[in-house]
């Protein structure tokens, strides 16, 4: 006949062992929900704070950057690069050694808070305009018929506003990690190109030197599969730089 401390001592085994299958069973699901999610190249821009959330516009970084546009000097003669973090991070006018270049690009921007702030832009009648947006809103899970919509108005305030200007619409940019599915990009992109074409506006696409065949940001221009590096800027500067001196 057992004795109480065997029985004790079989209990304790049966809860370490259930305790251990469960959390083998829970490492399992954690580790399946980060790889879905983007892999721990996401769970360090959650961490840090890189994930932008829509409060965004709210940030000091935000009103910053948006009253210092207002309070620098602009003419005709300049060319914008008006977009949001793809826009800001690079400094063009250096880049592409034009000084009339001028970066109106905010780190932390989506499609809507560029379409309150396009009023900005046709304040200067610039030469040319750029707009450049990245995949931030695709992150935010905003619909698809707001990122074409505010884009449409954007396109229309520029027309109305300022008539001189010579329009360029970019294509948006995949990501090479899980965050969203990239065929989502790939359509926003046709809507984008075919509302260039009704608009009588140019459609560059960005992808045909930036991506390879999967639609992956290629390896030689990009440090983490989410951020260009400077062989990546240069790249797109180099693309842009032919429209620019036509």
């Amino acid at each position: 006949m057992s004795s109480n401390p065997d029985r004790y001592q079989r209990k304790i085994k049966l809860i370490l062992l259930l305790s251990l299958t469960l959390n083998i069973f829970f490492s399992i699901a954690v580790i399946h929900h980060l790889k879905k999610s983007g892999g721990f190249t996401f769970l360090k821009m959650k961490l840090s704070g890189q994930i932008v959330r829509p409060s965004a516009h709210e940030s000091n970084y935000y009103i910053m950057k948006l009253s210092s546009f207002y309070a620098m000097p602009s003419d005709a003669s300049q060319t914008v690069i008006f977009g949001n973090s793809i826009a800001d991070y690079c400094d063009w006018a250096e880049i592409m050694e034009n000084p009339l270049i001028v970066n109106r690009g905010i780190g932390g921007d989506n499609i809507t808070g560029m379409a309150k702030r396009v009023g900005q832009i046709t304040a200067s009648s610039p030469g040319k305009v750029f707009i450049m947006l990245d995949s931030k809103d695709f992150n935010l899970k905003t619909p698809h018929d707001t990122i074409t919509n505010c884009y449409n108005r954007i396109i229309d305030t520029l027309l109305l506003k300022t008539p001189g200007s010579e329009i360029f619409c970019t294509s948006i940019l995949p990501v090479n990690v899980q965050i969203f599915n990239l065929e989502e990009i790939k359509e926003i992109n046709k809507k984008l190109e075919e509302l260039a074409a009704r608009k009588g506006i140019n459609y560059i696409d960005l992808s045909d030197v930036i991506c390879d065949e999967n639609f992956d940001i290629k390896k030689q221009y990009t440090f983490n599969g989410v951020y260009l590096n400077g062989e990546g800027f240069k790249a797109i500067a180099d693309v842009l730089n032919r429209y620019i001196k036509e």
